[in-house]
């Protein structure tokens, strides 16, 4: 399943599939790995976005019925304070974010490593 999510201007779109226009955009893909659930992310986890990606969390969540949950944050260029807070979050709720890169790595750690207990 892939979540498309992108932005022209004021106009905030979604649609399911795949592809990109110019602009903004988010893409969140959910597939089955294993007895695993990997929601990958590409683009920047701003504004709406992280709304959109706490649903699709969530959906996820009720589908999996206890199952492991994989964030891959290899492709996310950016994220605001509020995408970083979701991460802390499914972070704390057993999620497993994974990620590579200077930047991802830093904020992987500093979401892992404060807020683990």
């Amino acid at each position: 399943m892939t979540y498309v999510i992108e932005q022209f201007g004021d106009t905030t779109a979604q649609r399911e599939g795949s592809g990109t226009r110019n602009g903004l955009m988010l893409r969140i893909t959910i597939t089955q790995q294993g007895d695993s659930a990997i929601i990958r992310l590409e683009g920047k986890l701003i504004g709406a976005w992280v709304e959109e990606l706490r649903r699709c969390w969530r959906e996820t969540l009720a589908q999996t019925k206890g199952r492991k949950i994989v964030a891959d944050l290899d492709a996310v260029s950016f994220m605001d304070v509020p995408g970083q807070k979701l991460l802390r979050e499914m972070h704390l709720a057993g999620t497993t974010l994974v990620g590579r890169g200077v930047l991802t790595t830093h904020l992987l750690d500093q979401i892992e490593g404060h807020y683990a207990s």
